[in-house]
């Protein structure tokens, strides 16, 4: 009997270990996350137009989407046409999407808006003509509706203005944003958004930082805007190519690297005496686009535990979108 007892507590020590081991592994790389940097501000997605009901239809949308928290709201056009909207042929629209959501007690005090976002980037080449004063004219209804909400521009490190080659990659980071930012009014319009993702799919293969996500380009934007702050939006893909088209895929090692690149352009910016934030697409879009979720494994978690505490360490806010809540935030404490 005795002998019998050894066994079974032996059997015991060695099913603690094994499961202990087995909660390990399940735990991503990393260091924990400081999460009381994290998620403090959220960004959401809506729209104005085509008509009346389709804008009606996204500022519902909108209302269920808001978080607690202070929140990012990108504000796309659906078939508008940016001069008519700068010449006030669409105020209808946006003004029964301001009505809706005051009469919800939307007040703005916690919301920055962000119109037309990375316009800079379109097909074709975006005039900044046409930008400036869609922006300024939306940044003036906003702010008439609600005092006190921010309006915020959100451009690309890509920009097409002047050229756009194919075959080359010169107009990422090479290209001044201030055409884009010269004419805003600086009353109204206070928030620098600075975009840039690695692209390796198609004739595309750029994946350093100081390409997509040149800190320079954000200085020169921010100091243009006479603004101190950069909120950097940004994110690494697991896997490149929308379904149906060649595949490129990215390791969590590679994606890790690519992060590296990305903190130190952030770093080069708060070096330069620019405060900072950061947001994190990690939305899974492989059928359009690509996946850039962080949830394919725990080392890909991992990777997301980097990028956010690395940033969080520095005292910087990070924000992810991650829509789905592929990667709960539990899983990098």
């Amino acid at each position: 009997m005795e002998r019998k007892h050894i066994y079974l507590a032996a059997a015991l020590v060695l099913v603690v270990i094994i499961s202990l081991l087995a909660i390990q592994t399940m735990k991503p790389p990393g260091l924990p996350v400081d999460l009381s940097l994290v998620n403090k501000e959220k960004m959401v997605f809506t729209s104005i137009g085509p008509d009346d009901h389709g804008t009606y239809l996204a500022a519902i949308d909108l209302v269920n989407k808001l978080p607690r928290q202070r929140a990012i709201i990108v504000v796309e056009p659906k078939g508008i046409n940016l001069a008519s909207f700068a010449h006030g042929d669409n105020d209808s629209l946006l003004l029964r999407m301001f009505g809706y959501l005051s009469e919800q007690g939307f007040a703005g005090a916690e919301a920055t808006f962000v119109p037309f976002s990375e316009y800079n980037d379109y097909p074709g080449i975006p005039d900044p003509k046409l930008y400036v004063p869609a922006v300024n004219h939306f940044a003036a209804l906003a702010k008439s509706a609600f005092p006190e909400v921010k309006i915020g521009a959100l451009l690309d490190c890509r920009s097409n203005l002047g050229y756009r080659d194919k075959n080359e990659s010169g107009h990422y980071g090479t290209v001044s944003l201030l055409p884009y930012i010269g004419g805003l009014d600086k009353k109204n319009v206070t928030v620098l958004f600075f975009q840039g993702f690695p692209r390796v799919a198609g004739d595309e293969n750029v994946t350093r930082a100081m390409t997509f996500l040149n800190a320079d380009r954000a200085i020169e934007a921010a100091a243009g805007l006479g603004t101190k702050e950069i909120t950097f939006v940004t994110g690494t893909a697991a896997v490149y190519g929308a379904a149906g088209s060649q595949k490129i895929t990215h390791t969590p090692a590679e994606r890790s690297q690519i992060v590296g690149d990305i903190q130190n352009q952030i770093g080069l910016a708060r070096q330069a005496g620019y405060g900072a934030k950061l947001v994190i697409f990690a939305e899974n879009k492989e059928k359009t686009q690509a996946d850039w979720s962080y949830a394919r494994s725990n080392e890909d978690i991992g990777v997301l535990k980097k990028f956010v505490g690395g940033e969080t360490a520095s005292g910087v806010e990070v924000s992810i979108f991650d829509p789905e809540n592929e990667v709960p935030l539990s899983r990098l404490a």
